[in-house]
């Protein structure tokens, strides 16, 4: 499994995109989702969203994954019928509709459910869950895995599950994400684990909800990182300052926010609408979304308001900022996703493509060098210039 760790020392590349806004239909509120989403109250949420989580499916302990069947005891079925529903509204309003799948057992979550899927039956895992997104149409797989405690020790097998689930949705531009925890110091997988789970993974929910926000000053004893014991790691800001000291781009991550909730933050002068949260995140962040959990905003109140979801949509169309026009450190490897090239400037040498398993997929000593042959997925570009200086970045193919 070394490979997968050799791309930590990496640069990423920021494609242009707009801000991702993820939400979720639970297995408890199905049809209060549903007919939301149809009835125009408000009228413009699918303006709002790009992707919308289907949490239905948990895997079944040898490999292959269902339909959950007794979720806060509710006998639920078979969910055909539903999925093909949610896909057709998904494919009318250019929202993708994902395969979210969890570790629920007896109404828990139970991570040793989840092992049996990462780690002991990981091909097969992988093999059922691209046969489910293929028979029902499905945009891609959103990875709910929720564990108590510190399960590091589970984070290389958690990685490689995700770089060939990965590399199998990317076939078909599929897109892949994972849920995390907001504080790098407890439960699995949480914020501590991002750098090793993102070049797998087109973006992390980073599952806050009512509890990361930037005025949040709350800070404890740290466990599983002691340098971040006592800081107030549930901010944004602090969220932020974590992927910029491991190169990762604040496009690869959605910050949680509670559908449920009208206000929250502590202490009071810190409370807010979801329309102050999400201002902070657009004013402290260059392109981070946003997470709702979930879609049946069971509170009403703002979140029900068509002009809320203006909001949303106006921040969701936000671009990210580019690192490819030379803003980075004078980084030689620029790369620019509408024309598919990669460019070296100032500099001359060998450019090579190469793939996350060490693959070369193409190699010149031209300055320029497309992509539009290669399929959508993450790669590696390598420089090596006249006088041996190297350079390399990831870039991600849409």
């Amino acid at each position: 499994m070394r490979h997968l760790y050799s791309l930590l020392l990496l640069f990423f590349a920021v494609s242009a995109q707009a801000r991702n806004v993820m939400s979720w239909v639970p297995p408890y509120s199905i049809q209060t989702s549903y007919n939301l989403l149809n009835t125009g109250s408000p009228a413009n949420i699918e303006n709002g969203l790009t992707h919308l989580g289907l949490q239905w499916w948990v895997p079944d302990g040898t490999g292959g994954i269902t339909f959950i069947t007794d979720y806060q005891y509710t006998s639920l079925g078979d969910l055909s019928d539903e999925v093909e529903m949610f896909v057709d509204w998904g494919d009318a309003n250019d929202v993708e509709t994902m395969l979210c799948l969890f570790n629920i057992h007896d109404d828990d979550f139970d991570w040793d459910i989840a092992i049996s899927a990462f780690g002991q039956y990981q091909d097969e895992s992988v093999a059922s869950i691209i046969a489910e997104v293929e028979k029902y149409n499905l945009d891609g797989v959103d990875i709910d895995f929720e564990g108590g405690g510190d399960q590091s020790l589970d984070m290389s097998d958690f990685a490689e599950f995700l770089y060939k689930l990965n590399n199998e949705l990317k076939k078909n531009g599929k897109t892949l994400s994972v849920d995390v925890f907001p504080s790098p110091c407890y439960n699995a997988p949480n914020v501590n684990w991002i750098p090793n789970l993102a070049p797998y993974c087109d973006f992390v929910n980073v599952m806050g909800y009512d509890e990361t926000y930037e005025g949040n000053s709350a800070s404890f004893y740290c466990s599983q990182n002691s340098d971040y014991s006592h800081q107030a790691v549930l901010q944004y800001s602090f969220i932020k300052s974590f992927l910029d000291k491991n190169d990762i781009d604040d496009f690869k991550v959605n910050y949680g926010v509670p559908g449920w909730m009208e206000y929250w933050g502590e202490p009071s002068e810190n409370s807010q609408t979801i329309l102050g949260h999400m201002a902070d995140i657009e004013n402290l962040t260059d392109g981070a979304g946003m997470a709702i959990w979930d879609i049946a905003l069971m509170n009403g109140g703002t979140w029900r308001e068509s002009t809320t979801w203006d909001k949303i949509e106006e921040f969701k169309a936000t671009p990210t900022l580019s690192v490819e026009d030379g803003e980075e450190d004078n980084h030689p490897i620029a790369y620019n996703p509408a024309s598919e090239q990669i460019m070296i400037e100032g500099k001359n040498g060998t450019l090579a493509l190469v793939s996350v398993d060490g693959r070369v997929l193409q190699q010149t000593k031209d300055n320029t060098m497309d992509l539009n042959a290669q399929n959508p997925g993450i790669y590696i570009v390598q420089f090596t210039s006249t006088n041996q200086e190297q350079f390399s970045r990831t870039v991600v193919k849409y």
